[in-house]
């Protein structure tokens, strides 16, 4: 798993827009979701015979998957449950998987806890953090307080 973490503005979303492209290219199939995108997919399934878990397991289930934007929308607990189950699964299968987030290290184990946590920060998975990294856009840093 590549977990890229950084200020608004420095390029995850770019980064996950070139992978789509040279994933396409490459036929290789692939899901790719703001986490917005994958919450409003799973609701509108919900209530067809299965579960959410069900329904995440199906949105998630391609060789590469990309989750861009982890933490952008409000939290409750059926959409921790969403991103527990789509992280889990996605540990377990060892398949490549993107997440991207402006959150840090502290901010995901406070709003997700331990499970998602340990998850996305495993050893074996590969980090990069750059929370002061100016946006593209603004060329200023938006400090984390």
């Amino acid at each position: 798993m590549l977990v890229f973490l950084g200020c608004s503005g420095i390029g995850k979303t770019h980064f996950c827009s070139a992978l789509v492209a040279c994933a396409y290219h490459k036929n290789v199939n692939f899901r790719y979701f703001k986490e917005a995108d994958l919450f409003e997919r799973v609701f509108s399934k919900m209530g067809k015979g299965h579960d959410s878990s069900y329904h995440v397991e199906q949105a998630i289930d391609a060789t590469l998957f990309i989750y861009d934007d982890l933490g952008s929308k409000s939290s409750s607990e059926w959409s921790h449950e969403i991103i527990s189950t789509a992280l889990d699964a996605r540990y377990k299968s060892q398949l490549p998987t993107l997440v991207t987030s402006n959150l840090t290290r502290l901010e995901i184990l406070e709003k997700y806890g331990e499970r998602v946590h340990d998850r996305l920060f495993a050893s074996e998975n590969v980090l990069i953090e750059c929370h002061s990294t100016p946006s593209k856009r603004t060329r200023c840093v938006y400090p984390k307080t």
